[in-house]
């Protein structure tokens, strides 16, 4: 009972979560272990062709998504969806069965190539970093190793890049089975993020990092 009433603390109040990071100087690019039946489909910054077909193919693999969600706040629509693959900032490796042509997992991220603050899930991204989110893989696909191909084939075409240092990822505390593998792929946690929340909204989002402590509101300017 006191770890349901925690739990329920945390999604109306007080989210606790954690950044790991992994750095361009640690990582070596990794051969990716493609098994015969899927492939990797890179749609990167650069590439906004075919949006809407990229669109009609991931949407039966959202709604599995979505589903699987706690909160419909965080359910991805059909708009949004839209909006992430017109983003200049934004990209996804996308892992396709190849027999039946079907979406079965996906990987997303973004990188911070503004002037501004770039904002994602309430984490302000630093410069010369990128945010990957949103990994999901189908329920009949999984433990075929899908997940630990879409982290690879993103982790090394990110660190490739020239403005990119640093891709970091943010995961809930109660999360264990992500921070295992996100550990077992050799992120290092480098801060704790606690979102304060009212009436199931984010309004402050706090940050403490190792050496430093920052706050900022839910329009995205920095307290302290």
């Amino acid at each position: 009972m006191l770890e349901k009433l925690k739990n329920i603390f945390h999604i109306l109040f007080l989210k606790p979560r954690l950044v790991y990071t992994i750095e361009k100087d640690e990582y070596s690019p990794r051969k990716l272990q493609i098994d015969d039946n899927y492939k990797i489909i890179t749609y990167d910054l650069e590439d906004k062709n075919n949006v809407e077909e990229i669109v009609k193919k991931l949407l039966p693999l959202i709604k599995k998504y979505n589903k699987s969600k706690r909160l419909k706040l965080s359910n991805l629509s059909k708009k949004e969806l839209q909006n992430r693959l017109h983003n200049n900032n934004c990209g996804v490796h996308i892992a396709e069965d190849k027999k039946k042509r079907v979406f079965v997992g996906f990987y997303w991220y973004l990188v911070h190539r503004e002037n501004s603050l770039l904002w994602h899930d309430s984490f302000p991204i630093p410069k010369r970093g990128s945010l990957v989110f949103n990994a999901y893989v189908h329920p009949d696909y999984r433990c075929e190793g899908i997940y630990t191909l879409l982290q690879t084939s993103t982790a090394n075409y990110l660190l490739d890049r020239e403005d990119i240092d640093t891709i970091y990822v943010v995961v809930e505390r109660s999360n264990t089975a992500s921070i295992k593998a996100n550990e077992k792929f050799g992120y290092k946690k480098v801060a704790e993020n606690y979102l304060a929340k009212l009436f199931g909204y984010n309004f402050l989002t706090i940050l403490v990092w190792k050496n430093s402590c920052k706050a900022y509101h839910l329009l995205g300017r920095e307290i302290f």
